[in-house]
């Protein structure tokens, strides 16, 4: 079933914190929307080594982070 639903497996490829990985697995329900935007990622049995945003800092307070988007800082 996970070649057709998005699995906790599928999920977490989506969060892991490895480059390589980044901007896959984007479907909420069905994993056949991101076979159809190329964004697609499952190998197999493997499970992502960690997950997070390894490099990354999220702005403190709910007003800039709710700004970041926009503004990038």
């Amino acid at each position: 079933l996970k070649y057709i639903f998005v699995t906790p497996q599928y999920h977490h490829w989506h969060h892991s914190d490895d480059p390589a990985h980044y901007d896959k697995n984007f479907a909420i329900h069905f994993t056949f929307i991101d076979r159809m935007f190329g964004t697609h990622y499952l190998p197999g049995d493997e499970w992502p080594e960690s997950t997070g945003l390894s490099d990354y800092k999220m702005p403190k307070g709910y007003i800039r982070q709710f700004l970041h988007p926009f503004t990038g800082k």
